[in-house]
Formats: structure tokens, C-alpha cells, sequence
């Protein structure tokens, strides 16, 4: 288990979470400028995790739910970036990664295998 040094995003509405989120989503696609699919790459692993369309079920979910998984966001790609973990093996075709925020709270990343890499799939508290 990865433990994060970034807390959560705390407080506000759904929609000024969702705009925090989305800019550090945004800002992850900037980084990898250039590349058909964007990334963030493990600096121990070198593992790629690609972050292409990951939270688009989120808007399928209940509110609470999905305002909580928006605020793990900086929580979940500092896991992807430097945990010395690999992912293990889950169920189906899925991996995960477990972590724990900044403040505390634990969190689980599914990723699923693609290629040379993996495409990271959703991530919630536990």
C-alpha cells in the first residue's frame, strides 16, 4: 500500500470538485502532449497507466459517491506516478492498487491490462 502525501480535495459542491478534478485530469493530458493516448508513467515501475476515458461512469453513480471519488484524484495519480508496487491480480481481467490519502483515507485503483501498459479503469475509498 502506497502511502500518498496529497490529501483529498476538500469540500464544495460536486460541480466545484468536479472542476477541481478536471483540471489536474486536464493537466495530466497536457503532460503527456503529443502521445495518441495520455499517460502517467510509474518512475520506479515504469509502468505506463493510461487515463484516457476512466471517469466517465462516474456520472452513472449516486452524488455522494461520485464527489467522492472525484476528490481521491491527486491522491490517485501520485499512487500511479510513485508507488513501487505492481499491480495485483483482481478479478476478471482487472488489477488494482491500494492506497492512502494524505489524510488517511484508504482508496483502490483497477486498472486493467492493454498492451505495454495499463488502462486505468476507476478507483473508490474502501
Amino acid at each position: 500500500m502506497y502511502t500518498c502525501t496529497k490529501v483529498i480535495i476538500e469540500g464544495g459542491t460536486l460541480i466545484e470538485t468536479f472542476n477541481i478534478a478536471r483540471r489536474l485530469i486536464d493537466e495530466e493530458r497536457e503532460n503527456a502532449k503529443g502521445y495518441k493516448i495520455p499517460f502517467i508513467k510509474g518512475h520506479k515501475t515504469k509502468i505506463k497507466y493510461y487515463i484516457n476515458v476512466f471517469h466517465r461512469h462516474f456520472d452513472e453513480k449516486e452524488y455522494t459517491d461520485v464527489v467522492g471519488r472525484y476528490r481521491l484524484t491527486p491522491c490517485v495519480f501520485e499512487l500511479l506516478r510513485f508507488t513501487k508496487d505492481k499491480p495485483e491480480f483482481s478479478e476478471g481481467k482487472n488489477y488494482y492498487l491500494l492506497g492512502m490519502s494524505g489524510c488517511g483515507k484508504d482508496f483502490k485503483v483497477i486498472v486493467r491490462k492493454k498492451g505495454d501498459g495499463y488502462v486505468l479503469r476507476t478507483y473508490f475509498r474502501v
